[in-house]
């Protein structure tokens, strides 16, 4: 199995476009997910540098009856819409050649993913279900919160910026983080370079901190620069309450 990279700038761009119908809002989840499924099952698995817009399912390359399955992933389009045909080595066998050629020379350029969520050897969280990214906890509180016309999203995106301009889609995550952990004080986890335990990070050490890189990193705000936490993540069911109150706020500030 190949799978893009959750991380990739590709994917990034996609979950930026709001639609209810988008299969690729919760891409970077479903990776995550399936690379876990995959370890678990013993399923030799890698992730290429970034998503390449085209999937690829391939049966019995090494046979003659073998064939493949080729979906085209055009950006924001419908997932019922979107493109995909198969082709039958028995057929075409110079294509199913040259195509499988080209998804071994991927498989060789791609890595191997680092420890996920559910290595308890190396400190993560006990499952993906149980928690979410900081990142991904604040992209999806701002895309709630602008759905549903709140002025949290407002708020992200002028004080996030310069004063001038209005923020990056980096500032924003960075301002949605703060007001998670900082202003509505969810417990959040994560790692404290160069540990690998994976630990509930405290009130004090995040009151001296800032989010930088998208949500992705809490930094020392005072005084070492080189002090910094990774893997932030915070329970999935405290995301959950806190889109239901953002929701229910907002029925109140539309009236």
């Amino acid at each position: 199995v190949r799978l893009p990279k959750p991380t990739g700038s590709y994917l990034h761009r996609l979950q930026t476009f709001y639609k209810e119908s988008n299969p690729y809002l919760r891409a970077q989840d479903q990776i995550r997910a399936t690379t876990e499924l995959a370890r678990a099952n013993n399923v030799p698995l890698r992730w290429f540098d970034d998503y390449i817009g085209v999937n690829l399912l391939i049966c019995n390359p090494t046979k003659s009856d073998g064939w493949m399955h080729i979906a085209v992933a055009i950006p924001i389009l419908e997932s019922e819409w979107q493109p995909n045909f198969r082709i039958e080595k028995a057929q075409f066998q110079d294509s199913f050649d040259k195509i499988y050629k080209a998804f071994e020379r991927m498989w060789e350029e791609s890595s191997q993913p680092p420890a996920m969520q559910g290595d308890s050897a190396t400190g993560n969280p006990p499952s993906s279900e149980e928690f979410v990214s900081m990142r991904d906890a604040a992209e999806r509180l701002y895309r709630e919160a602008r759905s549903s016309g709140s002025s949290l999203a407002r708020m992200a995106e002028e004080a996030s910026g310069s004063g001038v301009t209005k923020g990056s889609p980096e500032d924003i995550l960075n301002y949605m983080a703060t007001y998670i952990v900082m202003t509505k004080k969810i417990a959040m986890h994560g790692k404290k370079a160069p540990s690998t335990a994976f630990d509930r990070i405290g009130d004090r050490e995040i009151s001296g901190s800032f989010f930088d890189e998208g949500a992705t990193r809490l930094k020392d705000g005072f005084y070492d620069k080189s002090i910094y936490w990774t893997d932030l993540a915070i329970k999935a069911d405290e995301l959950k309450e806190l889109i239901a109150e953002i929701h229910f706020k907002s029925g109140y500030e539309g009236n």
